[in-house]
């Protein structure tokens, strides 16, 4: 379904609060700052051929991150985040269970029946 078609329905509402919630940290606060805070068990998976970088003209001022890197920004939020596991999908970009959902679905049963 095209976002169109998803903001014509009746729940278009729902959508929208879920999207801002989503993304409000992503513009307002140092997320990246907090993952030496997680504590929980964690796997990341990530496409090496995520480009993906929101709010990329918009940094602040000190801040010297490659936004859209996901190839290098996921090996480094690994070594942030500890414990965590990281498993890469190459070639895939920023949402691999569409581009390849056998790839990504092998990935997350790795992840669960661990």
């Amino acid at each position: 379904m095209h976002n169109q078609g998803v903001l014509a329905e009746d729940d278009w509402h729902l959508i929208a609060w879920s999207n801002a919630l989503t993304y409000s940290p992503i513009f307002s606060e140092n997320i990246v700052d907090k993952f030496s805070q997680i504590s929980s068990e964690t796997f990341l998976i990530i496409g090496t051929r995520d480009r993906t970088g929101p709010g990329r003209g918009w940094l602040k001022k000190g801040v010297n991150r490659k936004l859209g890197d996901d190839q290098n920004l996921g090996k480094q939020a690994q070594a942030m985040i500890k414990g965590s596991s990281l498993i890469e999908l190459e070639g895939l970009g920023h949402m691999p269970k569409y581009e390849n959902y056998k790839a990504f679905h092998a990935a997350f049963t790795q992840v669960i029946d661990e």
